[in-house]
């Protein structure tokens, strides 16, 4: 079995993301051909941070370098069972996090802006419940939980292959058994041209760009960027991070933090305590968070 196939297997029976799969197997692939001749399992941390050199000159990205980074300590530490501890590189810079954050009203406009109700309902279940694009994608009929005591969604298999109940208000599970007895979907709720199929991501992708356009959007937008969209919302609403966390699926509040707690609008309103409780005034400062 070549070094490749076995790569591929191990991170299979590590049941890593199709996703990372694909990252990781692209950028190994890389490694092995510009070291070719060479033995991977011998190779000094000198030569791979020429390697890695290699890359920064060429202009790529720090994402890039750092998946080229994890590709490769993939193989030492999981496949040759190597001690984290024995190899380390610094990662790079990475630029702060900063995703385009549109309004409510403007967010909500682009989800109900689709005359299409399989499109408008397929954006609002993105939107309100804050799904990853494989969540949405990997949702099935019986993952709708519309005739529970408090209606909900399942979502199974999640990043880091977790899985949790999602709570939905009443008009949303409506929306839903609206656009289930319209369009009759057999295993996913949104289903590809074939039945039983789930919708592919470059669909997904492309009902979003109608609807951007639609709303004259013309900022580049992600299908990834409405989950931080209801994430800042939420927190704009007034909910709790940790709450919030627990909603998103993150691992820990810390994920929940670094992405999000910087989002928040431009204008706080602080209600401090009172140093004198007979006094009945209340100032209310406002900071700029930009």
């Amino acid at each position: 079995m070549d070094l490749l196939t076995n790569y591929q297997n191990y991170m299979k029976a590590r049941r890593l993301a199709k996703s990372t799969q694909g990252t990781y197997y692209s950028e190994f692939k890389a490694i092995k051909e510009y070291f070719e001749g060479e033995d991977l399992r011998y190779l000094s941390r000198d030569k791979i941070i020429e390697y890695l050199a290699r890359l920064y000159d060429q202009g790529y990205s720090a994402s890039k370098i750092n998946q080229a980074i994890n590709a490769y300590k993939f193989y030492r530490e999981k496949m040759l069972g190597k001690k984290r501890q024995t190899y380390f590189l610094k990662r790079p810079y990475q630029p702060k996090f900063n995703p385009p954050i549109l309004s409510q009203e403007q967010m909500l406009a682009v989800v109900n802006s689709p005359k299409n109700l399989k499109h408008r309902a397929l954006l609002t279940t993105i939107y309100l419940n804050g799904l990853r694009r494989g969540e949405l994608i990997n949702l099935q009929l019986m993952d709708v939980r519309s005739k529970a005591d408090e209606p909900h969604l399942i979502i199974r298999k999640a990043k880091h292959n977790s899985s949790r109940h999602l709570y939905v208000e009443t008009d949303f599970m409506e929306m839903l058994n609206k656009f289930y007895n319209v369009y009759k979907p057999k295993l996913y709720l949104f289903e590809g041209a074939e039945p039983g199929s789930p919708i592919s991501a470059t669909t997904i992708a492309r009902i979003l760009g109608k609807a951007l356009l639609a709303c004259k959007i013309e900022e580049p937008f992600r299908v990834h960027d409405m989950r931080h969209n209801f994430a800042t919302h939420c927190l704009l609403n007034g909910t709790d991070i940790y709450d919030l966390s627990q909603y998103l699926g993150h691992k820990s509040v810390e994920t929940t933090e670094k992405y999000y707690a910087h989002l928040l609008p431009n204008q706080l309103v602080i209600k401090r305590p009172k140093l004198n409780p007979t006094n009945t005034k209340t100032k209310v400062i406002h900071i700029n968070c930009a």
